[in-house]
C-alpha cells in the first residue's frame, strides 16, 4: 500500500469513526425501568425523530424508532392479480400420510 493510499484510508476510517460517534450522541440510551415507566412518551419522542436505545444492564438490547414513510403503506388488493398460478388439485383434499402429520397423528 502506498503512502497515499495509506493516507486515504486513515482518513476514510477517521470519518467513519466520527459518524459513529455523531450517531451515538443522537440516541437517547435508558435502561429498562425507565422505558416501562415512560413508554408513553419514548413512543412520542420517537415519532418526532429521535432514536432512543434500551439498554439493560448497560448493554443495547432494543431501539424505539419512528415508522418510515414506506411502513405505513397499506398493501393494494389485486395488485399481484395475473401474476400467480395454483397448480391443478391444488383444492383437492390431502393424502392420508400427509394429512397425519399435519394432525400429528402417527399411525393408523
Amino acid at each position: 500500500m502506498s503512502v497515499g493510499e495509506l493516507g486515504r484510508a486513515w482518513a476514510s476510517l477517521r470519518l467513519t469513526n466520527l459518524v459513529i460517534r455523531a450517531t451515538l450522541r443522537q440516541m437517547k440510551q435508558i435502561n429498562v425501568a425507565q422505558a416501562k415507566a415512560q413508554l408513553p412518551e419514548l413512543i412520542e419522542r420517537a415519532a418526532k425523530g429521535e432514536v432512543i436505545v434500551v439498554a439493560r444492564a448497560g448493554k443495547p438490547r432494543a431501539k424505539i424508532v419512528a415508522l418510515g414513510a414506506n411502513d405505513r403503506t397499506l398493501r393494494k388488493p389485486g395488485k399481484g392479480k395475473g401474476r400467480f398460478r395454483l397448480k391443478k388439485g391444488f383444492d383437492e383434499p390431502l393424502p392420508e400420510d400427509v394429512l397425519r402429520l399435519f394432525e400429528g397423528r402417527t399411525r393408523k
